[in-house]
């Protein structure tokens, strides 16, 4: 499943486009520009069945990333720290979703050490 996800990252970003995150009462949506057209993922907070975070290297620095995935597994939806409304994103969802960690809880782990991936589930819904 990890390789799956990881081949999804992958060619999800290959395409030059400005991504932007929004967060409301009924969910989280993400919006990617690409060109003139505009596409639109919707997870509704009770959705939420996995989160993963994940560092990656970008020559001089790392990005952070976070990949939401909704219930049925065929919606998800990668975040980074330079997305429009990634701060948002991160003190919404432990307030929307119960047992969601803040992110203090995790970003440690998955920041340090620098340029390494660690690839890091950070929740799981419990049935």
């Amino acid at each position: 499943m990890l390789n799956e996800m990881r081949n999804w990252l992958s060619n999800a970003r290959k395409q030059s486009a400005e991504y932007s995150i929004h967060c409301d009462e009924t969910g989280l949506t993400q919006l990617v520009r690409r060109g003139g057209s505009t596409e639109q993922t919707l997870i509704a907070w009770q959705e939420v069945t996995k989160a993963f975070a994940y560092k990656k290297d970008r020559f001089a620095v790392d990005q952070i990333r976070l990949v939401i995935e909704g219930a049925d597994g065929n919606h998800r939806i990668e975040v980074t720290e330079e997305d429009e409304g990634y701060a948002c994103l991160i003190e919404q969802m432990p307030i929307k979703i119960p047992g969601f960690p803040v992110g203090g809880e995790w970003w440690e782990k998955v920041a340090l050490p620098p340029f390494e991936t660690k690839w890091t589930q950070i929740y799981t819904r419990e049935p």
